[in-house]
């Protein structure tokens, strides 16, 4: 749904990292809202390779859940910025 009264206003998402938070955050700014986002990176208990072999399977579970927290905002920022809107983190 593209809501024309979003282009211009200003939105802030939380845990824009990975999920729901990194969706709305994209479809916010490809209907033309400003977006900022911010997301936290909790400790994990599984190492960088099996964060990233979980990803890698794709399979769901606490490892695959876990990869996705430590993501970086960075690639949702990116989206953001490639549709015409600024984003930031």
């Amino acid at each position: 749904m593209i809501d024309p009264q979003l282009k211009g206003k200003v939105a802030i998402i939380t845990g824009a990292n990975h999920g729901i938070g990194a969706a709305a955050a994209k479809s916010l700014a490809d209907q033309g809202a400003k977006v900022f986002v911010t997301y936290y990176l909790p400790e994990c208990s599984y190492s960088r390779d099996e964060l990233d072999e979980a990803q890698k399977a794709g399979v769901g579970g606490d490892r695959l859940y876990c990869a996705m927290q430590q993501q970086s905002g960075e690639t949702v920022v990116e989206h953001i910025n490639s549709a015409g809107p600024v984003g930031i983190f």
